[in-house]
């Protein structure tokens, strides 16, 4: 991501732009280059080596905030070393060997002493100095870099740009007229992964989607606003897509920013890629590999992908997860996190005025949210939470989804007697 120093806009009276460039400039193409061979072949190098070894090729171009918007993007393909978790007690070790010795008289040598206390901790004094102060962030070493291409570089940057721009927004309207059923479904599952918080209805062939902005959450503004900055290149992966989002800088007046499939931003997601989050795939293993099944808890399979429903008047629902039982018996889950209070009810409305018995929605809350005072005493009042709703930590347990997953299937048995 770009910090906000480096984004470039423009201001049309109630309309912000961002300032994207030419993915086809030569100039731009071989700035883009000399920067990415300079980390492609600096593994080994700190972080403090490799702004140094930057700056010369940042401060050659015309536009240096094009330049360092270009080496951040960069910096964000790295992985250095994580540093030595032991380090700390070892530097401690070090200074007390080194308080030792300084009262000895014959240490009145700078390089002798050096030696002495290096020996002391079984080491060269210049192994000892590297590594005395290795785990600041400036020291790291660079273990990893993921290559860009030039041209793959400057997309990237103008996708950038306006995804910086979507971390100070309120909120954004999305219109999807995307005629691949597969795609529109890939891209809903997407809405849901990055838990943003959302309302999703149909009008013919066009879905109309609201996404809550950054800004008008009270807490885990930076958390949501990068989940949503992340959703950008999945929508720009479809091929007729509109947004109006409303931005709000400091000390900038409130704009609108309207995208579109002319807007010339290309996704960085492969066309393959399908976004799954570590979690839920840890999740899908341990459910459907669990080595303590009972008998009715074996007959549960998790579904290879959810569909999308429509049970609530014109709004569609993606849920997480959705199960199927032996017996035909389907049920969906959908989560809730820290930030989603809205969701939640006026989901907990919704079913409580579903008459329709075929409604299999499990409702999981993350204790966060659950404990907030005016949130617990609606789940307390909502009769279908109270059957089947439970509370989790960051992610469900399997054994507390299978007992809500079991809770339907009692229901459903007594409705059949």
């Amino acid at each position: 991501m770009l910090t906000k120093e480096l984004l470039r806009f423009s201001l049309r009276r109630d309309e912000i732009v961002p300032r994207t460039v030419d993915v086809g400039d030569r100039t731009l193409l071989l700035l883009a280059r000399n920067l990415i061979d300079l980390y492609g072949s600096s593994v080994g190098q700190t972080v403090e080596e490799l702004a140094e070894l930057a700056q010369p090729i940042v401060n050659s171009y015309r536009s240096p905030v094009i330049a360092k918007g270009l080496n951040k993007l960069l910096l964000d393909r790295c992985r250095f070393r994580v540093s030595d978790p032991e380090l700390e007690s070892w530097r401690l070790a070090v200074f007390q060997a080194a308080a030792a010795l300084l009262g000895n008289r014959s240490m009145n040598d700078l390089s002798h002493y050096r030696q002495a206390v290096a020996q002391q901790l079984q080491t060269d004094p210049d192994s000892l100095s590297r590594r005395l102060y290795a785990d600041l962030a400036l020291r790291q070493p660079l273990e990893e870099f993921q290559r860009y291409t030039p041209e793959q570089l400057l997309q990237r940057y103008n996708m950038a740009q306006a995804q910086g721009l979507l971390l100070w927004s309120t909120a954004l309207e999305v219109k999807l007229s995307e005629p691949d059923t597969g795609k529109r479904r890939q891209l809903l599952r997407h809405l849901r992964f990055f838990r943003l918080l959302t309302r999703i209805h149909q009008q013919q062939d066009e879905i109309h989607i609201t996404v809550d902005g950054p800004l008008s959450l009270l807490q885990h503004t930076q958390k949501y606003g990068l989940q949503l900055a992340a959703f950008l290149p999945a929508l720009c992966a479809m091929s007729r897509w509109q947004i109006a989002a409303r931005i709000r800088m400091e000390q900038q007046p409130q704009a609108w920013l309207r995208l579109d499939q002319s807007s010339g931003l290309q996704s960085h997601y492969q066309q393959t890629w399908v976004y799954r989050p570590e979690a839920i795939t840890s999740f899908a293993e341990q459910f459907n590999n669990q080595d303590d099944k009972d008998d009715n808890q074996s007959r549960w399979q998790m579904m290879e992908e959810s569909p999308i429903l429509t049970r609530y008047g014109a709004e569609l629902v993606v849920p997480d997860f959705s199960f199927q039982h032996d017996s035909g018996l389907v049920v969906h889950l959908e989560l809730f996190h820290r930030w989603h209070r809205g969701p939640l009810l006026r989901r907990l409305e919704q079913l409580a005025t579903h008459d329709d018995d075929r409604c299999r929605l499990a409702i999981g809350v993350e204790r966060a949210l659950a404990k907030e005072q005016s949130t617990q005493a609606l789940l307390q009042q909502s009769l279908w939470y109270q059957s089947y709703g439970f509370e989790f930590n960051e992610f469900p347990p399997v054994r507390r989804v299978m007992g809500c997953l079991n809770r339907f299937l009692a229901t459903t048995t007594t409705l059949a007697t």
